[in-house]
């Protein structure tokens, strides 16, 4: 076995191990499989990657206390938490007593009001504040910023706060002020005025749209279509929303939108579809976005556990002769529970997705191949990345099947009936191989070539015989089969003095 250690530092990995006698690289395999839930039959849970199916085309997600809201096809709708779970969406009732047309909520993380937007029928989105006065009645205010800036034309999108409250982030169309078409923007908040929106500058908005900001944590996630390598789809980025010295380009004190931005991998992007809305529900930490990658009737909801910051490790599985190995099966455990596992696909892809900062033993499954556990030590870097990513192609190794191969020296010197230290070490593989493989059944035919009697080679290779399997019996479960025969019993061959003692082991097809 291997043992294996990844280090993960300013978005390079380097990979140090120490070889064991038998070469078995086998490495780490991940693959994201869908899952369909009728959502409006049952509840669902956040296990794995899957796809919510909604009777309307999705416009976006909010959460809101313990509710999470999706806004489709002009209708807002509603799942109430259950622990894990999230039940059945339906229309909201509350939220249209405040508005009809509300296609999008939010509360204020400090000041508890609620923020909501509203859409009319061309297409203008507009910000309101909800909040609860002292003599207990409701009030909705339009926010107005420093110079009544909104009520100039500038329409607003999907706001979204940093944990203080003290900064709004939101995509706008206003055209003369703007990058592209839409732009996204912020604005500080003084306690009871929001200032004046500041555009977030060129390494954020391009010529095309910038639209459904989220702030996770220290990050902006938001989508564009702008860059040329999406072919005019949205896809899904990220950036440090503040930087410090120790992210992005700014040693000047926390400035906004001056971090490096990242396009984000798969699960959250796929080449030739629109991935947007991407967001992380508070209590889970699951993420929540918009996809057209599976289904022709339009963008659907999309879910996967969270968090997001982590390492994915990704490349193509294949045999000793460079052939793709599918169904390859890999877990990821830490303390002997499994936390994810899954399987590479027909052209042997793989991808790992863990969290930086972390130790795991990684298990790797495939039939008639070598299943191994190998630890692994993640550590990040302060690149400023949330994901950091690292291409590796492996290759599996196993026993031939229906051809024997051979194992040499199992035995001390001389005439010693007992198996070696060494001997013991070069059977290992073949019985952690028939232990994985309960299917397989293994033929062994010891042979001793120590002198020129056959009589004395015989009986030495009769108690040698009994010395392997007495130790092959105590060391393996009562489900493994196999058979051991003297392969020197009448053979003159055993004859010729070559001071050899093999075992020939075959594995039946």
């Amino acid at each position: 076995m291997k043992q294996t250690r990844i280090i993960c530092v300013n978005g390079h990995l380097s990979f140090h191990s120490l070889s064991l006698p038998l070469t078995l690289l086998l490495f780490f395999t991940f693959h994201l499989s869908p899952l369909t839930l009728q959502a409006q039959q049952s509840d669902f849970i956040v296990h794995r990657q899957q796809r919510i199916i909604l009777p309307h085309q999705v416009g976006s997600v909010s959460y809101l206390d313990s509710n999470f809201y999706c806004y489709a096809s002009g209708v807002l709708l509603k799942a109430q938490r259950g622990g894990d779970r999230f039940a059945n969406f339906r229309p909201d009732t509350t939220l249209v007593k405040l508005d009809a047309d509300i296609n999008y909520v939010v509360r204020h993380p400090s000041t508890g009001d609620l923020y909501f937007t509203t859409l009319d029928g061309k297409g203008r989105s507009f910000l309101f504040r909800s909040h609860v006065e002292e003599n207990g009645k409701q009030k909705v205010k339009q926010i107005k910023m420093d110079g009544s800036f909104l009520s100039k034309g500038m329409n607003v999108f999907h706001p979204t706060f940093t944990a203080d409250g003290t900064l709004m982030v939101f995509s706008s169309s206003r055209e003369d002020r703007n990058k592209g078409s839409l732009d996204l923007w912020y604005s500080r908040f003084n306690g009871e005025e929001w200032s004046d929106p500041i555009n977030l500058g060129n390494r954020i908005n391009t010529s095309g749209d910038e639209i459904s900001p989220f702030i996770y944590r220290d990050c902006l996630l938001f989508a564009s279509n702008g860059n040329a390598d999406d072919h005019n789809r949205f896809a899904l980025y990220a950036t440090r929303l503040l930087s410090d010295p120790s992210h992005g380009d700014s040693a000047r004190g926390r400035m906004v939108g001056r971090c490096l931005v990242q396009r984000l991998p798969a699960p959250f992007n796929v080449t030739g579809t629109d991935n947007l809305g991407l967001s992380f529900d508070p209590i889970s930490g699951n993420a929540f976005w918009i996809s057209n990658r599976d289904d022709a009737s339009g963008r659907q909801l999309y879910s996967c556990p969270g968090p997001l910051e982590g390492l994915l490790l990704w490349g193509t599985l294949s045999d000793p002769n460079g052939q793709p190995l599918a169904g390859v099966r890999v877990a990821a455990l830490q303390d002997g529970n499994t936390l994810c596992s899954a399987t590479s696909d027909t052209n042997g892809y793989y991808s790992l997705y863990l969290q930086c900062n972390q130790h795991y033993d990684i298990s790797f499954r495939l039939q008639d191949y070598f299943v191994t556990v190998e630890p692994l030590n993640t550590l990040q870097g302060d690149e400023g990345y949330l994901i950091t990513e690292k291409q590796h192609n492996v290759k599996l190794y196993g026993l031939p099947i229906g051809y024997p191969f051979y194992l040499e020296d199992l035995f001390g010197p001389d005439a010693d009936v007992e198996l070696s230290a060494h001997g013991k070490e070069l059977l290992q593989p073949l019985m952690q191989f028939l232990i994985d493989n309960p299917s397989r059944r293994a033929t062994l035919m010891l042979s001793n070539d120590l002198t020129d009697d056959p009589s004395f080679n015989s009986l030495l290779t009769d108690s040698r015989v009994r010395s392997l399997e007495k130790h092959l019996r105590e060391s393996l479960p009562e489900t493994v089969k196999f058979n051991i025969h003297n392969a020197c019993d009448g053979k003159e061959r055993c004859s010729t003095a070559t001071g050899s003692s093999i075992l020939t082991i075959l594995i039946n097809k």
